[in-house]
């Protein structure tokens, strides 16, 4: 006979004996008749010292087994116990001794449905600090700069690290009564050093240049430019530095004309155009000329590139087309496309029908059940399914039904045959909303209700 400690976890499969690795597998294993059995389950408790025999060696006094059993009741398996010949029905735990204590840090709990032994669950232990009681995972902090927590009945601490704390200028460390670490406060207030060596109590300031304001702050100078409103100038004005003053000017600018070709005088600023495609400045005295760079000319549908008399570029200029009439009197504008039939399309190109010939079709072979069968919209044919003529079912109240035929088993509920099939499909009504003094009425014969008058 061998001991065996069982766990139940979470685990699904297990492949191997729990004696081959320790007190941790999630199954138990019992001997049913001469076979071993595993079984898992889905919860973490541990069933101590189940006692598991295996099949004994028959004593020597033993004879031939007559009377026994092929078959037990339901719960029951054929095993033989110690000491006995022949195999008999008994309930799983017939041949399981169960321990009679648990092993340290757990206690016994009550045992459920299937279960042999009474299974232990580990108990929690809390932990006691100076005559304080502390639960299970608790957190304290006994000074400041330490964080303790009950583990296992076991009190644990670890010291808190504080940062490597640099203050800026003005600020200084400083540690509060309570607190662990030391944080940045402002110093008493402080002057601040001019660049000249001059002193600047603290909250006072002064301007180093006429475009600069600085703040003293506890021995910091901060220091701002002068915000400026650019003006606005007029023409023939522009933005100058003045000599003393921190903000801009605006101060009138002396222009030179300019001499064309023809000996024409122009002022500065002033534009013109030689030709149709260029165009000339003078600017100061210098006469500036560019000439027009036409782009490709790109015309959308229905328009056609021309040339306008007095523009440098070329323009588009909207075609007209004639259109096209079809066999039914209909018109057809220009570009436009259309079926003739369901083999043959046509596009009208100004005024003519262009109308490409029929796809040839190929050679069609339908199987046993099946005919070439012309299809609404397709040029050529498909095979299908040879329809049948009549439908009888519980759909026609036994009355036979030909193919294509429809008909209606209430107001609402309209059915056909097809291909031998009955189908129904209930009817749908539009959300009606009546006017004042009209009321929805559904009339003999009809589905959907419609508005009436109230009745005189």
């Amino acid at each position: 006979m061998d001991l065996w400690m069982v766990f139940r976890c979470s685990m699904d499969h297990v492949n191997f004996p729990a004696s081959a690795v320790g007190l941790t597998l999630p199954l138990q294993i019992l001997t049913v008749g001469y076979v071993l059995v595993i079984v898992f389950f889905k919860e973490c408790r541990y069933i101590p010292s189940i006692l598991i025999t295996e099949r004994p060696t028959l004593p020597p006094q033993c004879g031939r087994c007559v009377e026994q059993p092929r078959r037990c009741p339901e719960g029951k398996s054929l095993s033989r116990g110690p000491g006995e010949c022949c195999d008999s029905c008994k309930g799983p735990c017939a041949n399981v001794t169960c321990e009679a204590t648990c092993r340290a840090g757990y206690k016994f709990v009550k045992k459920r449905r299937g279960e042999c032994c009474r299974p232990c669950l580990r108990i929690i232990l809390p932990c006691s600090v100076n005559g304080k009681v502390r639960r299970e995972g608790e957190r304290w902090k006994p000074t400041p700069c330490e964080t303790c927590y009950c583990i296992d009945g076991a009190v644990r601490c670890r010291p808190e690290v504080c940062p490597n704390l640099k203050c800026r200028r003005g600020y200084e460390a400083v540690r509060k009564e309570g607190k662990c670490c030391a944080t940045c406060q402002e110093k008493e207030n402080l002057n601040c050093s001019t660049s000249e060596g001059e002193t600047i109590a603290h909250q006072e300031s002064w301007n180093p240049s006429d475009c600069e304001t600085c703040f003293c702050d506890n021995g910091f100078a901060a220091c701002a430019s002068a915000y400026c409103v650019l003006p606005v100038c007029e023409d023939g004005y522009e933005h100058v530095d003045v000599p003393g003053q921190c903000c801009h000017q605006c101060q009138k600018i002396v222009y030179d004309n300019c001499t064309f070709q023809s000996g024409e005088v122009r002022v500065h600023n002033e534009t013109w155009q030689p030709t149709d495609c260029s165009q000339c400045k003078c600017t100061n005295g210098r006469i500036a000329c560019k000439s027009s760079v036409c782009p490709p000319p790109r015309c959308q549908a229905g328009y056609e590139v021309v040339d306008v008399e007095g523009r440098c570029c070329h323009t588009c200029q909207k075609i007209e087309y004639v259109n096209c009439t079809k066999a039914s009197g209909e018109a057809v504008a220009h570009g436009d496309a259309w079926k003739r039939t369901d083999c043959s399309s046509c596009t009208c190109s100004n005024g003519t029908a262009e109308c490409a010939p029929p796809p040839a079709c190929p050679a069609l072979k339908c199987g046993t059940g099946y005919q070439a069968t012309t299809v609404k919209g397709r040029c050529c044919q498909k095979c299908r399914k040879k329809p049948k003529k009549h439908c009888r079912s519980k759909l026609t109240n036994g009355v036979k039904r030909r193919h294509g035929t429809t008909w209606k088993t209430n107001n609402c509920k309209k059915c056909r045959c097809r291909n031998g099939f009955a189908s129904c499909r209930r009817l749908s009504c539009e959300a009606l909303s009546c006017s004042p003094g009209t009321s929805p009425r559904t009339l003999s014969g009809q589905c959907c209700p419609i508005c009436f008058p109230p009745s005189q």
